[in-house]
């Protein structure tokens, strides 16, 4: 028993599990776009991390429809086909978040402000213990209410990114693996990873605030400016 419980912990399902007379089928896994680990398998931890978003998407859903609420998330579709930039401002107008609201945030404070903008879309955002260097984050579309996850322990600010990276694939509805700053430093070779990184790029960075900033920081050095940005819109 004890052995059975180890096991339990360590892939991250209930006991009763091992008592089935086959394994329980699951649905298919978010399709792994990031790119650092080529062809080695998922972490132990990565599928742990999965299956307890699921776990959630599955309760939520059930609750949902208990008490007679849509599970269907508020947002719009998009494909990659749209402008990302254009699909950004809109969104932005949307969610009702102007640069100066942003701003008032304090650096601690602006993760949990953007995510509950998200979830007021009927979008599920949970951090989960995640291997950064493997993931940063994940989407889940497969199954309503959609679920966004990302890493506990990584930056405040990096969480921020990914969260509006997975967003990018909630609004294209691609369930997906992703980490999206080794993405960048990889030069986007995903077409659609390259997509999410410019919609959550200018989400976060609007370029007419961003140029009148960088025109008020004129007598700074370009890293100082580039610094006082990076602050001032917590990314």
């Amino acid at each position: 028993l004890l052995q059975v419980k180890k096991l339990s912990e360590f892939f991250g399902c209930s006991i009763a599990v091992f008592l089935l007379p086959d394994p329980p089928k699951e649905l298919p896994l978010p399709k792994d776009r990031s790119p650092i680990k080529e062809s080695k398998p998922l972490s132990p931890k990565t599928y742990k991390a999965i299956r307890t978003a699921r776990w959630v998407q599955y309760v939520a859903e059930s609750l949902m429809k208990n008490i007679n609420l849509d599970a269907r998330p508020k947002v719009e579709s998009f494909s990659p086909d749209n402008d990302p930039k254009l699909v950004s401002f809109k969104e932005r107008e949307i969610l009702g978040i102007n640069p100066d609201t942003q701003f008032k945030w304090k650096n601690n404070e602006a993760f949990e402000h953007w995510r509950k903008v998200i979830e007021s879309k009927n979008i599920i955002v949970l951090q989960l213990p995640l291997i950064i260097e493997e993931i940063r984050g994940f989407a889940l579309t497969d199954k309503e209410p959609f679920v966004i996850v990302v890493s506990s322990s990584d930056d405040p600010n990096g969480k921020i990114f990914t969260l509006f990276h997975e967003f990018a694939h909630i609004l294209i509805k691609e369930s997906s693996i992703c980490n999206p700053i080794v993405e960048i430093e990889k030069s986007g070779r995903d077409e659609y990873e390259k997509w999410c990184n410019s919609f959550a790029g200018n989400f976060l960075l609007p370029e007419e605030s961003v140029k009148n900033d960088f025109k008020n920081l004129i007598e700074l050095e370009l890293p100082k400016r580039v610094t006082n940005i990076s602050n001032r819109y917590k990314v």
